[in-house]
């Protein structure tokens, strides 16, 4: 069982999708339902090509998509669509949230200053791989929260989701537990659509073993059949135990 290094990859993405502290996306501002509501910037690039993921072009074109912005533009852009919506929260989405560690830090350089708050969605591939950026990010006690999304819920359905090696599934345990010991608040979205409830378990109680209140906000998140995603699946030969359809979860015969 092989499967590429998401952190070799992530590094090689950010050659295109970062250009100094600049960082490429395909919008600035949108209001989304998440967080109850809050304003998000879609980010190009990711460390994992998700064969369930939902940003599409964005994840596996990201050479010939967006264009590149400041983190002061980046955060005009949030700050002035929250101010439209009322929205406290603000987030970067649609690509892995840590790359580009200058674009990152000085974006929540910006955020420090106001009263919102940024979600940090992350894979926790580079966050897992290097204490000194969670260190980093401890400047912003009051202002970040670190969303950590684990690929499903042991490492060889890590591997057949994501394509990437078995051994980086360890990665985003890592993260948390750095983060936690480092004081960032953090929370956790653990991927359900193609693991056994035996796995899914297995990995509920790991994270309880890293710290209990962890399962306080644990979201188990379960995709949603997009036709990209469809196609991507279906060439992969994944058949789904669990998807969202018209916000119901459906429990689906697996498919051998």
């Amino acid at each position: 069982m092989a499967g590429y290094d998401p952190l070799h990859l992530g590094r090689s993405i950010e050659k295109c999708v970062i250009d100094g502290d600049k960082r490429k996306y395909t919008q600035l501002g949108r209001p989304v339902r998440f967080y109850h509501g809050s304003t998000s910037a879609s980010a190009v690039g990711c460390s994992l090509t998700c064969k369930f993921c939902w940003a599409d072009r964005n994840v596996f074109k990201p050479g010939k998509t967006g264009r590149f912005y400041s983190p002061e533009e980046v955060f005009n852009g949030l700050t002035q669509c929250a101010a439209r919506h009322n929205h406290r929260v603000i987030s970067v989405s649609g690509g892995e949230g840590t790359l580009g560690r200058e674009h990152l830090l000085s974006l929540l350089h910006h955020v420090r200053s106001t009263t919102h708050y940024f979600v940090c969605e992350s894979n926790g591939m580079a966050l897992g791989s290097d204490a000194s950026y969670v260190k980093d990010l401890t400047q912003f006690p009051d202002h970040l929260h670190v969303r950590v999304s684990l690929k499903e819920s042991c490492p060889e359905d890590f591997h057949r989701v994501t394509g990437a090696r078995p051994e980086a599934y360890e990665l985003p345990y890592q993260a948390i537990q750095s983060l936690i010991d480092a004081e960032v608040s953090v929370s956790v979205c653990l991927v359900a659509s193609f693991s056994s409830e035996q796995n899914i378990q297995n990995a509920i109680s790991r994270l309880a073993a890293i710290h209990p209140g962890i399962l306080k906000s644990l979201e188990l998140e379960t995709i949603k059949i997009f036709p990209s995603v469809k196609k991507r699946l279906e060439k992969a030969g994944l058949n789904p135990r669990r998807i969202r359809h018209r916000g119901q979860i459906l429990q689906l015969e697996r498919q051998q």
